[in-house]
């Protein structure tokens, strides 16, 4: 009878241990979507709290300072606002274009050029030529600059675009 004990004894500590060893091991794979869901809480409420914690930090000395903050917001907000109202198309085409004038851009570089040239933009074809693949419209240029002959002298006439 004491060995009865002894193995029914045995045998609840092990299904207690494979109980419990399920449960830590549910409870650990289940971590991560729990640390998405606190991730994602956590940056909602950030997001409802920082204007209110933004507009509580300035605090102005003058009605100067107050106009001053406020031309300055509308104006990060307007620029805002029309970046944010542009299409995709729009965006990528005033990109290609000031990215061909400098190294790198910013929003506010796009909303300028964009408000400076709004009705070129606005009235671009919807496939534009691509500047990097050749056309099967477009002449390609030869691979070889034209030669002209001059009484038996051969002139080589460079090409517009041609390293030498």
């Amino acid at each position: 009878m004491e060995n009865f004990f002894k193995v029914c004894g045995a045998i609840m500590m092990v299904l207690f241990c494979a109980v419990l060893g399920t449960a830590l091991f549910h409870s650990c794979t289940d971590r991560e979507s729990d640390r998405e869901y606190y991730e994602d809480l956590i940056e909602d409420k950030v997001q409802e709290v920082l204007p209110d914690a933004m507009m509580q930090m300035y605090t102005f000395t003058s009605a100067t300072d107050a106009m001053l903050y406020q031309q300055e917001r509308a104006t990060q907000k307007s620029t805002e606002d029309v970046f944010l109202s542009m299409t995709e198309k729009e965006v990528a085409d005033v990109s290609t274009v000031l990215l061909k004038k400098l190294e790198s851009i910013t929003i506010s570089d796009i909303v300028n050029e964009y408000r400076a040239n709004r009705r070129i933009y606005s009235n671009l074809p919807p496939d534009p030529l691509q500047i990097d693949e050749p056309q099967k419209d477009r002449p390609q240029e030869p691979a070889d600059p034209p030669v002209a002959t001059d009484s038996g002298k051969q002139i080589v006439v460079p090409l517009k675009n041609s390293q030498q």
